[in-house]
């Protein structure tokens, strides 16, 4: 039988039956053929909705064997790339808190490193130059540095100089301290 026709006949029902809510006895939100998902709620109905939840802790508790359990049931679960995109692009952008960055650091902190595993690290960095100590540190341009040290001695405050060229007052405060 097609859908419209069931939806007709669910109509048909609910009106001889006298079964919709609005008729005072009844349980149906709808005609018939259809349900109430998406459909907005007055601001009276959604109040109710947020008292009734108030307090109320949601998702499900699991016991410890039953984590271990799920953990063993998704050994070996293969996620695709498509997946790992998908779930990459959401969470980019999403700043964490100090407390889940200090859970993440502590997870880390005494992490010994199989030698297989070292020598894979050793291996991805063959062939790769490091650039000379000097280069790596330098993160401002000689020219930079002079016209800070010209400011200073023009009786400029190393707060002026620092707001004015963009650059840190700490790192001002040191090549002046070197200067002079």
């Amino acid at each position: 039988m097609p859908l419209e026709l069931l939806d007709i006949r669910e109509t048909m029902k609910i009106i001889v039956e006298h079964t919709h809510w609005t008729e005072g006895r009844g349980y149906n939100m709808t005609w018939g053929g259809g349900s109430t998902f998406g459909r907005p709620c007055s601001e009276k109905t959604r109040k109710k909705i947020s008292a009734s939840n108030k307090g109320k802790k949601t998702g499900i508790k699991h016991s410890k064997d039953r984590c271990e359990n799920i953990s063993k049931g998704l050994m070996g679960h293969f996620v695709s790339d498509y997946t790992k995109k998908r779930v990459s692009e959401t969470k980019k952008g999403v700043p964490l808190t100090d407390e889940v960055k200090k859970k993440m650091s502590d997870a880390h902190k005494g992490k010994k490193f199989t030698d297989e595993h070292k020598k894979k690290i050793g291996d991805s960095k063959i062939g790769k130059k490091r650039p000379d100590v000097s280069e790596r540190n330098r993160k401002y341009d000689y020219d930079m540095k002079r016209k800070a040290i010209k400011l200073k001695k023009k009786g400029n405050t190393l707060k002026n100089i620092s707001s004015m060229l963009g650059i840190s007052y700490s790192t001002i405060q040191g090549w002046v301290k070197n200067e002079f």
